[in-house]
C-alpha cells in the first residue's frame, strides 16, 4: 500500500487563517495600514501668448545680428504665415517692432521715460540747467559747449 508523505505543520498555529497562509508563504508582517490615494496629475504647462512667442523670436534673432524675415519667424515659431503677418502688424502698431524693409523687422528698443528738463538764465550770463532731480550751475562759456554739443543731435534727429 502506497503511503502519502506526510505535510509538516509549524509549531506555532494561528487562529486567523489569512494570516496562516501569509505565514506559510514567508510573509508575516502585518497587513499596510491604510492605502495612499493617487497622486493628483501635474498641472498644465502654462499658455505662452503667440504674441510674445514671435516677439521673442525677434529680439533673440535680432541680439544675434540674424535678420528676422517672415521667413524665418515661420521657420523659428512653426506658425503659418497669416498669424505671423498679423501679430507684427499689431506689434508695428503699438510701436514695439519696426520695418526695416518690406518683411524685415526689428524690435523697438525700449527707452526710459523722458525726464523733465528747465533751463533758468541767471544774471552775469549763468545757466541753471535741471535735467529730472539734477541740478547744474553752468558759466556762460560751459553753456555755449553744451550748446555745440547737442546741436549736431538737433540737426540729426530734426528736433
Amino acid at each position: 500500500m502506497l503511503t502519502q508523505p506526510s505535510i509538516s505543520v509549524p509549531a506555532k498555529r494561528f487562529k486567523n487563517t489569512a494570516r496562516a497562509a501569509r505565514a506559510a508563504n514567508g510573509h508575516d508582517a502585518a497587513p499596510p495600514a491604510a492605502v495612499l490615494p493617487p497622486a493628483p496629475p501635474p498641472p498644465a504647462p502654462a499658455r505662452i501668448p503667440v504674441s510674445s512667442v514671435i516677439y521673442q523670436a525677434l529680439v533673440d534673432l535680432h541680439n544675434s545680428n540674424r535678420i528676422a524675415s517672415r521667413q524665418v519667424l515661420v521657420d523659428i515659431t512653426g506658425l503659418t504665415y497669416s498669424v505671423v503677418d498679423d501679430h507684427v502688424k499689431r506689434m508695428i502698431d503699438d510701436g514695439r517692432v519696426r520695418r526695416v524693409v518690406n518683411g524685415i523687422f526689428e524690435p523697438v528698443p525700449d527707452a526710459p521715460e523722458d525726464r523733465a528738463v528747465s533751463v533758468t538764465h541767471l544774471p552775469g550770463g549763468g545757466v541753471k540747467l535741471e535735467i529730472g532731480d539734477t541740478c547744474i550751475d553752468l558759466t556762460l562759456r560751459e553753456t555755449r559747449m553744451v550748446g555745440m554739443a547737442t546741436a549736431g543731435v538737433a540737426l540729426q534727429f530734426g528736433r
